[in-house]
């Protein structure tokens, strides 16, 4: 087991101990120093470190742990390679003083640096009164620090030793300060030091800035409800566009809707109409044969055989021409009018018996017009749908 150097107490250091903080490109490592230490290291590859923020899952994970949660503890934390405290990482170490570790008894840092330890004496100055927050020079003072500590304990109520009046005014300046700057407590004046004293210009200072904050956060509360109101006005114009966009898609679909629907009731019509012309077919077809069965009995030599039609196609018209909508069919429909919305109904219904593969004479009699007719149709299609000379209309409705 490992023992610390300065006190000879036994060091526990687990894997797991370790806070990354990959915004900051460092890490935290902690390790138990006896029973109730906790000593905080940083690292990093690059160096010069800025703490940007207490992981505060992780050092509680760590207090469970080893059943500290509810026990006193002492911090020692080592500042060595610290250059910069991020603005989240002192609100992280106000919220871990007033919150997080209520149980922390003293907190001692060392090697601290001098660029950093005018903010860290702020934190000192509002710190809790039952946290005791000082600094060392080294790690064998800041472990004598608390190694001393418990020699007062026995005493209910140990009163602080009177501190000079400038060192008191000084903490004073540092809480006024940091009350507005992490707390942002702007409302409470800050009560200056007597005129003749040292302290006075800077305390009249703190009172300056802290009227000048109030005066931003009046005007940024005035730009934050411009922006607020640019914001719904542009909110109800997208809303309003987007509405539009949705009404005329609702046109959009209720006319394919209604091209659909006369489409499936002409083929209904059409079918109809093939039925009949089925039935008149046939019975031509009967009367046709009775007439050339006469016409055989009548002269044997057959001179009439070429009058007689061929009667091998028994099929009936309607079995020719399929006009029902398949699934496909629908798919084709719904592609089209959404590539090319401004067909017409005819247009739609040609494209469609042309991709089912019906000559130009087959489309001509079930529109009940001339080939003629449904030739310049599909000239004018060849331009409507942007094809060149060369592509053929058939080829193109097939790749939907």
């Amino acid at each position: 087991m490992k023992r610390c150097p300065a006190s000879h107490l036994p060091i526990r250091e687990e894997p797991e101990w370790r806070a990354i903080h990959n915004d900051g490109g460092y890490e935290t490592i902690f390790r138990l120093i006896g029973s109730d230490i906790i000593h905080c290291k940083h690292r990093s590859d690059n160096g010069n470190i800025v703490l940007s923020n207490i992981d505060s899952k992780k050092f509680l994970s760590i207090l469970e742990n080893l059943n500290l949660l509810h026990r006193p503890i002492y911090l020692l934390i080592d500042l060595e390679n610290v250059t910069d405290i991020g603005y989240q990482y002192r609100n992280d170490f106000l919220n871990f003083a007033f919150n997080w570790g209520k149980n922390i008894t003293m907190l001692v840092l060392y090697n601290v640096r001098d660029e950093i330890r005018n903010r860290l004496e702020c934190f000192s100055a509002i710190a809790p009164e039952k946290i005791h927050m000082t600094f060392a020079n080294s790690y064998r003072d800041g472990l004598d620090l608390i190694l001393k500590l418990p020699e007062y304990s026995s005493l209910e109520k140990p009163e602080p030793l009177e501190k000079k009046e400038s060192e008191q005014l000084k903490n004073r300046l540092l809480a006024s300060i940091t009350r507005i700057s992490l707390l942002d407590l702007l409302d409470q004046p800050i009560q200056p030091s007597p005129v003749e004293n040292e302290y006075y210009a800077y305390f009249m200072a703190v009172e300056e800035f802290r009227k000048d904050m109030i005066s931003k956060r009046k005007v940024d509360s005035e730009r934050k409800k411009e922006i607020r109101q640019e914001y719904e006005q542009h909110y109800k114009e997208q809303l309003a566009d987007l509405q539009h966009k949705i009404d005329l898609h609702k046109k959009q679909v209720q006319d394919y809707t209604n091209t659909l629907t006369a489409l499936n009731n002409e083929i209904t019509l059409r079918n109809e109409k093939l039925m009949q012309l089925n039935a008149v077919d046939a019975e031509k077809k009967t009367i046709a044969e009775q007439l050339c069965k006469q016409l055989h009995s009548i002269d044997k030599s057959n001179n009439f055989e070429k009058l007689c039609p061929d009667m091998s196609d028994k099929n009936p018209i309607t079995e020719h021409y399929n006009l029902n909508l398949t699934a496909s069919d629908t798919r084709f429909l719904d592609q089209l009018k959404k590539k090319h919305p401004f067909l017409t109904s005819n247009d739609v219904k040609i494209c469609l018996l042309v991709r089912k593969n019906y000559s130009t004479k087959v489309i001509a009699r079930l529109n009940a017009t001339s080939t003629r007719s449904i030739e310049s149709i599909r000239y004018r299609l060849h331009k409507k749908l942007g094809l060149q000379k060369n592509q053929s209309i058939k080829a193109y409705l097939c790749c939907f």
